[in-house]
């Protein structure tokens, strides 16, 4: 079991006497989030990878997460949808694994692909619906517009991801039977608790809390390169099992954030940019972030290693 379990369920009892006033609708947004992620319910552990048999490993985790973004991003769908049936995966393996039963790779296969159908079915946006959300919230945090990239959902032949389709990404492997009884399955194992959040969305949050001076550069929008690249890095974070199911997603959401202003371009010094985001954010909290300090030292530890370039996104 890993550490985040009983850290994050917790968390009512170390803010017990620190209650935070939301001053805000970003504030109640932001601390929603914070109690909904902290939910037992939502807790994973990554037991199920390193079983003693070794069938299912990080390496079989990391291919269905880039089979995942490759079927959203062809059928145009927003990628927050493969942190959701990834947490799917994690959460029922987590439920249902023991060593007693090894997980066999096609489990894990007709697994992977249930999930992908249920976050498709319960959470998909269009790119353009999805665009235009991010973007007026980017509006509120900074007062301009920004121009995000999107594919055109009037002029592409839109598919209809229904059970015989999702069997035909499996090249038949899998039957629409099979996947009908394996979404009762995992529905039944996660308790109909399919809402997760994922560290995208608590970035979407977290954004409101950028410091001024950094809306304020003139050279070129440096609260979009931070948004943009943070999101990024969320997006990689999900097939990495040390960070996506060890750490809580305000915990990577925040990481990552810290880790794209470290990265900006600015005029002014990146950790006086940090220091303000992070007062700011402590002062909505209730200083819940500094409880994980060292944490989300670690993360954008790993950020620096895995990702040390960003001016190629």
């Amino acid at each position: 079991m890993t550490a985040s379990f009983n850290d994050a369920c917790s968390y009512n009892e170390r803010h017990e006497n620190k209650v935070a006033s939301p001053k805000n609708q970003s504030d109640e947004l932001l601390l929603a989030l914070l109690h909904h992620e902290s939910l037992r319910c939502y807790q994973l552990n990554s037991d199920y990878l390193y079983s003693n048999d070794r069938i299912v490993t990080e390496r079989c985790r990391r291919r269905i997460c880039e089979w995942m973004y490759g079927i959203c991003d062809y059928l145009a769908l927003n990628r927050d949808i493969v942190a959701i049936a990834t947490f799917y995966v994690d959460r029922y393996f987590t439920l249902a694994y023991s060593a007693d039963t090894p997980i066999t790779t096609r489990l894990h296969q007709l697994v992977a692909l249930t999930s992908l159908f249920i976050a498709i079915k319960t959470h998909a946006l269009t790119t353009r619906l999805h665009q235009l959300v991010a973007l007026t919230s980017l509006f509120i945090a900074i007062k301009t517009h920004g121009e995000l990239k999107h594919r055109d959902d009037d002029n592409q032949d839109r598919v209809d991801f229904n059970i015989s389709f999702c069997a035909q990404l499996s090249r038949n492997q899998f039957t629409p039977k099979e996947i009908e009884e394996c979404e009762q399955s995992l529905l039944y194992a996660l308790d109909w608790h399919v809402n997760p959040v994922v560290p995208s969305c608590v970035i979407d949050a977290l954004i409101n809390y950028l410091p001024p001076s950094l809306r304020a550069e003139s050279t070129y929008d440096a609260t979009l390169y931070v948004y943009e690249c943070s999101k990024h890095l969320s997006e990689l974070i999900v097939s990495i099992p040390a960070m996506s199911i060890d750490h809580k997603p305000s915990v990577l959401a925040f990481a990552s954030i810290m880790y794209a202003i470290e990265k900006c371009d600015s005029d002014l010094h990146p950790s006086f940019l940090q220091s303000e985001f992070q007062d700011t954010v402590q002062d909505a909290t209730c200083d819940y972030f500094q409880t994980e300090k060292e944490k989300i030292e670690y993360v954008v530890d790993v950020l620096r290693v895995t990702c040390p370039d960003l001016n190629g996104l």
